[in-house]
């Protein structure tokens, strides 16, 4: 589930992703995932790589996207105390 869904609008399809899943043990802080999303155009075949981080939470048995960014560098959510 997201609050604001994204979508590629049937203009390119997953074709291979790659991801890193970073969860603090025995703590209620939230899912980091950071992965390499690779696109295929539908129209020329070409391919897009691109970075993305989201950041999950658990709600009533449920996970949701809270926030997902198109990069690696975002940090928010992830700090560690």
């Amino acid at each position: 589930m997201m609050k604001e869904p994204e979508g590629l609008n049937q203009t390119a399809k997953v074709d291979q992703v790659e991801m890193k899943v970073l969860r603090y043990k025995e703590t209620k802080k939230p899912f980091i995932v950071k992965a390499t999303v690779v696109f295929r155009d539908g129209d020329t075949s070409l391919l897009q790589k691109e970075q993305m981080t989201i950041v999950i939470t658990k709600k009533t048995n449920q996970y949701y996207v809270e926030k997902l960014t198109h990069n690696w560098l975002d940090r928010k959510g992830e700090e560690r105390k």
